[in-house]
């Protein structure tokens, strides 16, 4: 093998399992309070803003998951849905309802 294929298959097993981190991470605390508002098993959705900036992304590593990830398979569905949002922002669905700014700060 090559480095280049080495270095992508490396960062393509760390990409895979931050993805499976964060989608475990919140599978969890959903299952602490008693599921989320889709009900039992379904799965929770984390994506990026509609106002990403790229360029200033870009610093900070690749823009898109690795094509090689199958993100259905743990839990994350890509998706877009509007609302109030910045670059400095995330978006987690699915949620419940009842869940106050707090609350989410908190997670």
């Amino acid at each position: 093998m090559t480095d280049g294929v080495v270095v992508h298959e490396v960062a393509a097993s760390r990409i895979q399992r931050l993805t499976k981190s964060v989608a475990t991470y919140f599978g969890h605390v959903m299952a602490a309070i008693g599921g989320n508002t889709a009900g039992p098993g379904a799965p929770i959705k984390v994506r990026r803003p509609s106002a990403y900036n790229p360029s200033r992304a870009a610093t900070l590593g690749p823009s898109q998951p690795n094509s090689v990830l199958n993100l259905v398979t743990i839990g994350l569905i890509v998706g877009s849905v509007h609302g109030l949002e910045g670059l400095d922002h995330i978006f987690v669905g699915g949620l419940p309802y009842y869940f106050t700014e707090t609350t989410l700060r908190a997670l």
